[in-house]
Formats: C-alpha cells, sequence, structure tokens
C-alpha cells in the first residue's frame, strides 16, 4: 500500500493567514472611512498597498511562530543562555543545608568516603545552629597505613568550607569495627563455584548493615519517576546524582535470622542452619555496637579450619569446602565486586538535561514591503533614474514617504523579536539598536576602535523597545531622511557622483544623525522604558521565586543615579546575575579555614596621597608591570598581603576620585556588573547573607558617596558631624581609612559569627541551689567549648529527683561542685533547671582575661554585623528600617542578627583584632596548624569591643 501525502486545509492563525488580515483591514476601512474610501476592487492604489501590508504581515507572523530555541540561537548555532536562563542543575541545588546533603556531598566529593553517619548534637544556646559528630566509613582501597587521618582531615576541611551559618562539625572519626564471626552450615547447590558465591555473600551482608550510597544519573531517574525538582534538591554533584531513598541508616543490631535470610536469598544457596554469632570467644545470638561502631563480620575466621570444629562449615553434596578456600582473597574480592558495580553506574552517569538546539533563524534582516510593489508604483530599486522627470521623483518620493512609515514600524517589530534574548535578560541592554551598532563597529579598524570619532554611539539606559535603520533594506531611503546632505561637501575636484557617494557613506556612519537620533528619540522614553524594565525584572524575579515587592521593599531609595525606579532597575539586574551564586550559598558561612587572609592594618590615608591620586592616572609600561611581579615574588607571605592591600586601596581611591557611574554620559552599567559580581572565591570569604545585604542594601554606594564628599575641597562643615578646620581633617582621613578597609577588605560590612567567637573560649559553670539561703556552688573544673556544650545539654534534661553533685560526677568524675560566696557572682544572670531546685550560668573568659557571662545580650543571635556610624544614609533611620526588615525576610527563621555602630576610632582599633583573629583561624599549610593563641587573645579582645559598640549612638 502506498502512502499518499497531501495537504490539508485547515485554518491558518491570523498573523499567518493573508485572506484573513486582508478582509480585517477591508472590515476596518468600511468602518472609518466608507464615505471617503468607495473603491475597494484590487485595482484600487490603497488596496495594493494594504495587500503588500498584510503580506508583510504574515512575513512578521511566520517569525514570530519559530520556536524558541530558534529565536534565541546565534549565528554561530550557539543557544543563548548566559544572562537568559538558569538551567535546572544550576538554580534548583543549594549548598548543603540539610544532613542528607551533607552526607550526599561528602560521598561524592571524597573518593576514600564509602558512607558517612552526621549526627546533631543537641544545644539550648540561639548562637549555635548546629552542632554535629561526623563519623565516616572509609573505602577499603584507602586504608593505607602510611597515610595518616585523610579522610578524616579531607572531610572536615570539606564540611567547613560548606557549613552553614552558626554550625560547627566536630573533627570526623572513622567507625570503630566491631568483629564477630559466624558459625552454622552452608550448603550450596551443585554447580556453583565457592569463590563466586562467598563474594556476593560478603557484599550482601555489609550492604545490609550498612547499605551503600549509589550515585546515578539525571536521565536514570527521570525514567524512574523522580521529578526534576526531586533530583536537584540538594548540593551540585560531580559523580552523579544521589537519591533520597539511597541514604538508609547504620544497623547497631542484627539478630541471627536476619543473615539467615540474607544468605538464603543468594542464587546457588540451598540451604543455611543454625547459624549464630561468635564475639570474642563467646557465643551469642544478637550482634551489637555502639553509635560511633560499625558491625563487621570477620568471614575468614569464620570459614578457618585451624579448630576442630570449622565456626561456618561450607559444602556441596556432601562434600566440606572450607579447607580449599582461598580466604585471604575473598574481603578482597568483595570489594571489587563492589566498587566494580559502582564505577559501571558513575561512567554512564548523565548529570544534567541536554540543552536544546535551534537553528539560526535571521529574523533581524527585513525586506521592504517597496521591493514588492509593481513597477508603476515607481517605488522600487530602479524606479528612478537620472532621466526620470522632476514631478515624477516628486510623486515616487512622496509615495516613498508614506510607506516608509509602515517599513520603519515593521522593521523595528523585526528588531523587537530577534532581540527578545535582550529584552529579557538579567543583564539592561545598552542600545536599541544593536544590529547597527554591530555593523558600525564592524567597520571599525582596531585604532578607530580605541579611538572612536562619536563617545557613545546608539547607547542609551536599558532600552526596551528595538529598532533599526532603513539604510540597506529600502531601495533609494537617501533622499527622504533629514539632514541627508549633511556632509556633502569635499574638495573642487571630486565628482558629484562620488562626492554623493562619500556623503551617503558619511550619513550612515553618523549614530546622531537626524534620522537615528530620531528614531532614538521617538522610540525610547525614559519613564516608559524603566517602568516596563522594571516590570520585566519584576517578572524575571518572580519566576525564581523572589518576590519583586520583598525586593522593592529592601531597595527602595536611590544611590545610583537620582532616580528611584532607575535605581531599582540597576538593583534589580545586579541580583538577577548573581543570583544562581546567592541562590545556592544562601545559607551558607564563610569557610572559617580556608578563607583568603586580611590584612591586619589599615592603610593610611593623607591629604598628600589624595592629591596625588586625584592627578589622572598614567597607564603602566610593560617594564613596570613586570617590576611589580618581581617585587612580590620576593616578599614574605604576610608582605605580600599587606603589598596587595596597600595596591588596591590606593586603586579604589583614585577609582573613586576620578571615576563615576557614567561613561560618555550613559549609565555604565558593564562597570558596576563587574564591580557587584560575586566570585567564587567570594564564596569562602564571605558569609553569603553579607554579600546580599551589601548588594540589596548598597552599601558599596555610600561608603564611595562619603569618600567622594569627604575628599571635596568644596566640602562644607554640614556633611560631617565634626568642624572641620582644614581639609581634610585628621578624623576626616581616618574615616576614609576605615571607609577604604570596610569596601575593599570586607564588602562594607564586618560580620561575626558569635558561635566562632566563643569556641575558643574557657567556660566556668555556677549553679544555685534555689533554697531560703540561695547557696552557689562553682563546678572546679574549666571547660572548653564542646565540653560546655555537652554538659549544658546533660543540665536540661535533669529532672527533679537528681542531686546536682551525683548527676554531674555521673557526667564527668572531675565534676567537683566548690562552695562560692553569693557577692562573687552579683551580674549573672541565673537559667532555671525546668523541674528542679537549680538554676545555673556560665562565664567565659579568654586566657583569663575579658570574662564575660553567657546570658550577656551580645550572645543573643547568631550574627553580629558592624558598620560605621559616620556615614550619614548607614545611620539614617530609613536604611536601618530597611536592614531591620532585612534580617527579618532573608535570614533563616533560627537565625537572628545584630547591628553594631562604631565611630571611626572605635572600628580602627577593631579592625586589626578582628583581621588577627579572622587570619588566625585560616589553615597554614605550612605549618599544618591553627594559630590558636592569637584566636584565644583576641577573640577576647574583639569581645569587649563589641561590648563599648553596644553602648556607641548610632547616629554619631
Amino acid at each position: 500500500m502506498t502512502q499518499e501525502n497531501h495537504i490539508i486545509d485547515t485554518q491558518l492563525p491570523l498573523e499567518l493567514d493573508f485572506k484573513s488580515l486582508k478582509a480585517e483591514g477591508l472590515a476596518y476601512i468600511q468602518k472609518h472611512s466608507s464615505t471617503e474610501w468607495s473603491n475597494l476592487n484590487p485595482s484600487d492604489p490603497g488596496v495594493t498597498i494594504l495587500e503588500q501590508l498584510c503580506y508583510a504581515f504574515t512575513e512578521l507572523g511566520y517569525c514570530a511562530n519559530f520556536s524558541m530555541k530558534d529565536i534565541l540561537t546565534q549565528k554561530n548555532g550557539d543557544l543563548t543562555v548566559e544572562n537568559q536562563f538558569y538551567v535546572p542543575q544550576d538554580i534548583l541545588t543549594t549548598s548543603p543545608i540539610t544532613i542528607e546533603d551533607y552526607t550526599k556531598y561528602i560521598i561524592d566529593q571524597i573518593p576514600s568516603v564509602k558512607n558517612v553517619i552526621i549526627k546533631p548534637i543537641p544545644v539550648n544556646f540561639s548562637f549555635v545552629n548546629g552542632l554535629y559528630e561526623v563519623y565516616l566509613v572509609r573505602d577499603s582501597k584507602y586504608n593505607d597505613p602510611t597515610v595518616i587521618d585523610s579522610s578524616e582531615t579531607e572531610t572536615f576541611y570539606l564540611l567547613n568550607s560548606c557549613r552553614n551559618l552558626g554550625e560547627l562539625f566536630l573533627t570526623p572519626q572513622i567507625l570503630a569495627p566491631k568483629t564477630y564471626t559466624i558459625t552454622g552450615k552452608l550448603q550450596l547447590e551443585s554447580g556453583y563455584d565457592i569463590n563466586t558465591i562467598l563474594p556476593e555473600m560478603i557484599q550482601t551482608i555489609n550492604n545490609y548493615i550498612f547499605p551503600e550510597v549509589t550515585q546515578t544519573g539525571y536521565d536514570k531517574l527521570k525514567i524512574e519517576g523522580e521529578t526534576t525538582n526531586e533530583i536537584f534538591n540538594g548540593p551540585t554533584l560531580k559523580n552523579g546524582w544521589i537519591s533520597s531513598e539511597s541514604i538508609q541508616p547504620k544497623k547497631d543490631t542484627i539478630q541471627s535470622f536476619e543473615i539467615t535470610k540474607l544468605i538464603q536469598d543468594i542464587e546457588g544457596v540451598q540451604s543455611i542452619s543454625g547459624i549464630s554469632f561468635t564475639y570474642k570467644n563467646k557465643p551469642c545470638d544478637i550482634a551489637t555496637c555502639d553509635e560511633d561502631q560499625i558491625l563487621t563480620f570477620d568471614f575468614a575466621a569464620s570459614f578457618s579450619t585451624n579448630t576442630n570444629v570449622s565456626n561456618l562449615q561450607i559444602s556441596t553434596q556432601g562434600k566440606q569446602l572450607n579447607a580449599s578456600l582461598n580466604t585471604s582473597l575473598i574481603d578482597e574480592l568483595a570489594n571489587l565486586q563492589q566498587s566494580d558495580s559502582q564505577l559501571n553506574e558513575v561512567a554512564a552517569v548523565q548529570l544534567a538535561p541536554i540543552l536544546p538546539e535551534g537553528k539560526f533563524r535571521d529574523i533581524t534582516s527585513y525586506y521592504s514591503i517597496q521591493q514588492t510593489f509593481p513597477e508603476a508604483y515607481a517605488v522600487g530599486p530602479n524606479a528612478v533614474n537620472e532621466n526620470t522627470p522632476d514631478f515624477q521623483v516628486a510623486q515616487s518620493r512622496q509615495l516613498k514617504g508614506y510607506l516608509s512609515l509602515f517599513d520603519q514600524m515593521l522593521s523595528n517589530q523585526f528588531a523587537q523579536l530577534a532581540n527578545i534574548d535582550k529584552l529579557f535578560s538579567f543583564k539592561n541592554s545598552s542600545t536599541g539598536t544593536p544590529a547597527d551598532l554591530e555593523n558600525y563597529n564592524n567597520l571599525k579598524t582596531a585604532q578607530e576602535k580605541t579611538t572612536p570619532k562619536y563617545t557613545a554611539p546608539f547607547e542609551v539606559f536599558s532600552p526596551t523597545y528595538f529598532y533599526q535603520s532603513l539604510y540597506k533594506s529600502v531601495p533609494n531611503v537617501e533622499p527622504l531622511l533629514r539632514n541627508n546632505d549633511i556632509f556633502n561637501f569635499g574638495p573642487v575636484s571630486q565628482s558629484e557622483t562620488a562626492l554623493a557617494h562619500q556623503n551617503w557613506l558619511q550619513y550612515q556612519d553618523d549614530p546622531y544623525n537626524s534620522y537615528m537620533y530620531g528614531l532614538l528619540v521617538f522610540t525610547e522614553k525614559d519613564t516608559v522604558n524603566l517602568q516596563r524594565r522594571n516590570d520585566l525584572l519584576d517578572h524575571l524575579l518572580a519566576r525564581h521565586g523572589e518576590s519583586p515587592l520583598v525586593i522593592d521593599t529592601l531597595i527602595y531609595g536611590t544611590i545610583y543615579s537620582g532616580d528611584v525606579l532607575k535605581d531599582a532597575v540597576i538593583i534589580k539586574s545586579l541580583y538577577l546575575q548573581n543570583l544562581r551564586v546567592l541562590s545556592y550559598n544562601k545559607t551558607k558561612a564563610y569557610n572559617e579555614i580556608g578563607a583568603k587572609k586580611l590584612y591586619t592594618g589599615i592603610v593610611e590615608i593623607t591629604p598628600e596621597i589624595i592629591e596625588e591620586l586625584s592627578k589622572r592616572e598614567i597607564p603602566k609600561t610593560q617594564t613596570e608591570k613586570e617590576i611589580d611581579l618581581t617585587n612580590i615574588a620576593t616578599l614574605k607571605a604576610d608582605e605580600v598581603i599587606e603589598y596587595l592591600a596597600i595596591k588596591s586601596t590606593k586603586k579604589e581611591l583614585q577609582n573613586i576620585i576620578t571615576k563615576t557611574y557614567k561613561t560618555k554620559g550613559v549609565f555604565d552599567t558593564a562597570y558596576v556588573n563587574e564591580v557587584q559580581k560575586v566570585s567564587a572565591q567570594d564564596c569562602l570569604d564571605y558569609a553569603m547573607i553579607s554579600i546580599k545585604l551589601s548588594m540589596l542594601l548598597t552599601l558599596r554606594p555610600f561608603y564611595i558617596n562619603f569618600i567622594e564628599v569627604s575628599v571635596d575641597p568644596e566640602n562644607t562643615p554640614e556633611t560631617h558631624s565634626e568642624v572641620i578646620t582644614q581639609f581634610p581633617s585628621a578624623l576626616v582621613c581616618q574615616q576614609i581609612e576605615v571607609a577604604l578597609w570596610m569596601i575593599t577588605q570586607r564588602k562594607g560590612v564586618i560580620a561575626i559569627e558569635t558561635n566562632l567567637l566563643l569556641q575558643s573560649g574557657s567556660f566556668t559553670v555556677f549553679i544555685q541551689e534555689d533554697t531560703l539561703s540561695k547557696t552557689y556552688y562553682r563546678i572546679d573544673t574549666i571547660l572548653n567549648y564542646l565540653d560546655f556544650m555537652s554538659l549544658s545539654t546533660q543540665l536540661a534534661i535533669m529532672t527533679s529527683d537528681d542531686n546536682i553533685a551525683d548527676y554531674l560526677k555521673n557526667i564527668e568524675p572531675t565534676y567537683t561542685l566548690v562552695k562560692i560566696e553569693s557577692n562573687t557572682i552579683t551580674d549573672a544572670v541565673f537559667t532555671p533547671i525546668e523541674n528542679t531546685a537549680y538554676a545555673w550560668t556560665a562565664n567565659i573568659s579568654w586566657n583569663n582575661e575579658n570574662t564575660v557571662y553567657i546570658t550577656d545580650a551580645l550572645f543573643e543571635n547568631t550574627l553580629l554585623w558592624v558598620f560605621p556610624n559616620f556615614i550619614k544614609e548607614i545611620s539614617a533611620p530609613e536604611w536601618q528600617q530597611r536592614l531591620s526588615y532585612f534580617t527579618e525576610s532573608q535570614l533563616s527563621i533560627q537565625l537572628e542578627a545584630t547591628a553594631l555602630y562604631g565611630n571611626a576610632t572605635q572600628l580602627t582599633t577593631l579592625i586589626p583584632l578582628y583581621a588577627a583573629w579572622y587570619n588566625a583561624n585560616i589553615y597554614n599549610a605550612e605549618t599544618e596548624s591553627i594559630d590558636s593563641s592569637t584566636i584565644i587573645s583576641n577573640a577576647g579582645n574583639i569581645i569587649a569591643q563589641l561590648k563599648k559598640l553596644k553602648t556607641t549612638p548610632t547616629d554619631v
């Protein structure tokens, strides 16, 4: 039977149906011009024009029906994705948040770790978001006695690189094996090889005790019915995704019947009976272990024939096989089989959906309706020549001028469709006529691009309407354009034809000619464009789960441009460009032991330095750059940090003094995008909430504006709280120094986790016996942070029947109570222990200095933010209300933050202490250690300074 191919006559959509479009047009004419326009036959010129327009509309409709992947495909065949879409594996994943997330991340990132147990330790303090014990199962392939604690160390550093605010992970431990042997009788079926069955048996039992976590691909999980949200729920994994069902708990108790069932289900096993366990030569029916142990079975010992009766007797067809077993290879074979199964799975992993492939469509290219008119209309490419009478030329141009209005509107519609990627881009566009700008740049030499004739051709701020010139599409359009003869001059010897040709080329080359400027003015209206762009960005925010109303509340005000709506567009665009990083790391803290070190000093700024930096920058020669690199190579690590800090601070100050947010009269979107881009290093150096705060609450522009005003010789005394007697005064220079340190080293805010400060403290615990005499005791042991946390948890579960002294002895034998006088703890606030007659408190000290009670208001919150109070915008009540709303809306519900404000003198004292403490926490690869002595001394001094800031007025 042959297949018949034929066209089915179906109703086309209106935008593709020429007849329907024409009918709509004729109906409109009859409705509005029936008395003036009576001839609607094809012979009427007006109907001919209508037909040509309808035909052009079908082309526009045809292009508008292209698939989105075709519209977004570039000339080189690439799909426009960057700053346009976030692919699922980028926007749906997050840095580890839950215990399950951390489990997946460790198994994926550290090859030597086969499985993980993360156990939360109950805590009762608001400054601690989570305290965790971590136990590892090491892959037997990595049991190298020459490598000490590699799995534990790798895991510890990995957890610190992705920990969340207020969390603390204890140093991981390898689960200690608790080994049993198996006794019983195992009968194999005929024809089965014992050396094949035994590895499978060992693997099955091991996997039952602690199920192996398997990694697989996106495509396989989709086939299995997992949704995209479920697959990408959690951290980004490099070796395959892990389903939640794959993560199962460790079994700490196994009974003999469970082992019997497991072995019986293995192919080739005929029967299994009499199964029991032996531990240290003592028989038992149940195998158990503690939470820090893992059950293991010594199969080599179980199969051993060194005793009179084998522990596990293996036979087939009545023949004993124990003596023929190569027990030394059994465990190795089991491990190899297990690893190969996972390797085969990972080898075929497809981690993400494949991006669609589109076909490039040259939508921008426009074919004028004047090209298709009958020759009698004289509007085509060869309609007139030098012999055409003037009146006919005038008639042709008059009609062309009328038709060119339609051509311009149609051409602009094609441009709008072709640039839909720019319309919905996270980045603000810089021109409404990209095609003309591209053509303009393509004609320029390298030298002409370096020194352009026109400062900013075609550039405006964030257009939402796109247009293009008719230079190439409409035939003989030159005479119709205003001031088309502006370049009609040249040498006397030049012919009129050559002069006209040169005039036309120069006119097209001028981006500010009357025609292009007219298009710009009529197409771009700032108030309309800004509102449209703001609405588009709100749509994009909402598509990514961000509330535009919340963002509007946070960013309200103007700091970049002087226009509230324009500033909203700038900040929303920045936020969307960085949303992948901000979203992925939204709860993450900074990498306490792996961040980049800070400069512990403050770069001195003097009037002479300001004057020197205010001069025009002279680009460095290659020789000078090489000298800089040579100098750095000769410096020690701390000297390099100082050298780079001074260099970057002075460069920042120079940029502030000599540059603005505008370039060539247009807001420099590219510069702001680059400066505010969140880098991979930022994710290590900062808590992500601090970067988000800096971006949405515009900290950097506040500092820049303050410095610009401060270095202005015409600055009035009212700008600062102090009276300036000379410019700049010592206090103003000090404020500039602090401001520069804040933006170059900390993005405008010093963020301190209370939890980290307390880790290095020494804790003394006091007990109050609630009797008439109010008896007070002190535990005669100084506790470290972890012991204190453990004790606080134990006190919280104490009952009324417990005697405090005995209760403490059961926790730790060295916890002895010593009676003290009440006047030694007059400032202490005691916390009652529920359902008991006791209350307790504790103080913390660092090297027996800077003692403070655990109930101090400074420790009520997880996070402390420190700002300068000499910047009037940050001290303003409106900004502080925005900060309060930011804290409520952006911080996780279990976290709280407190804002502290200090003057220049206070921050000049705090900054070196903070930087030295911050640096001391960072792991030193050379010494393989942490500088604990510096941590302890500076943590106490920081606490003392922060307590002073709490009493400092905000609006100083």
